[in-house]
């Protein structure tokens, strides 16, 4: 068997660390990012670019008032980092698995474009805007998981107190292998290849896919406005960064035909004909665009329009979003009530 052949001794093992790294993944973007400690990073850091020409310096100031946040420890190096040469996104990198992938890409194109001032201020009003829903989403889940948990343990409690230990012990193992059938069933359906199949589910649920598009819409064509008014750079090259900012697997996968489109020599407008998450009026605005030789402008209108209606839309799905957290957890406060009454009466 030659150096490089996988053994197959280590095949449980290698198994055992890709599930692992999957499901604490899986676990923290289910808990969901910072984006208030990001908001107001951005906002520091934003104030430091327009202010302060030594950025080092302002990379040292904003570490410090992140303190008590995962961001303090991960970017305690960040400075001397960019000391030593690296970009502002090289310096930022430590954080990856704590920051919204929508975040560094961001930052790259604003410092390619050299506006970072303009990527940071998108940075501070698009977390902020997301830091409600995110947080009113994760109690959705969170708190009737505790509740259910709590639940089992109740139940099994019951049984120990009203003096059937055998019955515990069978209600225990009962519980514990429900649970882990959630957790596998949970695993199974983030896996990468489902993943971009349920996420192409979301975009079509009304009034949270046209949200979901929204939102992509507006990171896409921001990153794209701050590259394509330097010029620098090839249009698919700017395609394909700004498509990093995406999130959600499906639209990315559909904005990223019109990098392919442009590499087959398609014009700008051809590119983006066939991006199904794009309106008709949307693909109009492009069209007139690239035909007045004002495509960063166009741009910068897409993300604006999408950004003014994602505010309104959040600013309705956000209370509608509480009130269903407040009766999911009455019911299963309910539901562990009963169960319990259920048991000890059995």
């Amino acid at each position: 068997m030659s150096e490089k052949s996988f053994p197959d001794s280590e095949l449980p093992q290698w198994l055992y660390r890709k599930a692992r790294e999957h499901a604490i993944k899986r676990w923290r973007l289910a808990l969901g990012y910072p984006y208030e400690a990001l908001a107001r990073f951005s906002h520091d850091f934003g104030t430091c670019v327009r202010t302060v020409s030594d950025l080092i310096r302002g990379m040292e100031l904003c570490v410090k008032s992140l303190a008590g946040t995962v961001f303090a420890t991960r970017w305690a190096h960040s400075a001397e980092m960019m000391r030593g040469g690296a970009s502002l996104a090289e310096a930022l990198t430590p954080a990856h698995d704590r920051l919204p992938g929508f975040y560094l890409p961001v930052v790259r194109a604003g410092e390619k474009s050299g506006r970072l001032v303009d990527a940071f201020q998108f940075l501070e009003s698009h977390c902020k805007l997301l830091a409600g829903p995110a947080a009113a989403l994760r109690k959705l889940w969170l708190y009737p998981l505790v509740i259910f948990l709590f639940g089992s343990v109740v139940r099994v409690c019951i049984l120990f107190v009203l003096g059937s230990p055998l019955g515990a012990i069978g209600l225990a193992i009962q519980e514990i292998i429900g649970w882990l059938k959630l957790v596998v069933f949970f695993l199974i359906i983030t896996l990468p290849p489902i993943l971009v199949w349920v996420d192409e589910l979301r975009l079509n649920i009304p009034m949270l896919g046209e949200l979901e598009k929204d939102i992509a819409i507006n990171r896409f064509f921001r990153i794209l406005s701050l590259m394509y008014s330097v010029g620098e750079y090839r249009v698919e090259s700017m395609i394909q960064t700004a498509a990093a900012a995406v999130t959600n697997r499906a639209a990315k996968i559909d904005l990223l035909q019109a990098a392919a489109a442009i590499e087959n020599q398609a014009s700008v407008s051809e590119a983006f004909a066939n991006v199904r998450i794009l309106t008709r009026d949307q693909r109009a605005t492009i069209d007139a665009g690239e035909l007045s030789g004002t495509l960063d402008q166009a741009f910068t209108q897409l993300s604006t329009e999408t950004g003014d209606r994602m505010i309104s839309n959040l600013a309705l799905i956000t209370p509608i979003l509480t009130r269903l957290v407040m009766i999911v957890v009455y019911f299963s406060i309910a539901a562990t009530i009963l169960r319990a009454l259920i048991g000890q009466v059995s």
